[in-house]
């Protein structure tokens, strides 16, 4: 049966590969991000409120984001109306692509 299962594992190969370049050739060849709509997805999401959590505790990060998710706003607007932090260190917090850094810290606590 072993001539037949490395058969079969070769055959699987040589498809996944011939799949593989098609799906690039096909579909994402050319592709683009669409920049302006990725920062306004991004600002809209609630999962921003996580940053939050450290320095202002989970239950009013959490509280944060029912705001903006009822009342339809951001993350950021409800934040610098409630949190009583200034715009530079929610900015700072709220930064996408400090998000996407293994092993950053934020400093300050919360309760």
């Amino acid at each position: 049966m072993l001539p037949v299962v490395a058969y079969n594992l070769l055959l699987s190969i040589e498809l996944l590969t011939n799949t593989s370049r098609v799906f690039a050739r096909r579909c994402v060849q050319g592709l683009e991000a669409d920049e302006e709509k990725c920062r306004r997805n991004i600002e809209q999401s609630l999962a921003m409120c996580t940053a939050l959590a450290p320095v202002l505790g989970y239950d009013r990060a959490a509280k944060i984001a029912k705001i903006a998710y009822e009342t339809g706003r951001t993350v950021r607007e409800v934040a610098l109306e409630t949190s009583g932090l200034d715009k530079a260190r929610i900015d700072e917090l709220l930064d996408p692509a400090s998000q996407t850094k293994p092993g950053a810290e934020v400093s300050g606590g919360g309760g």
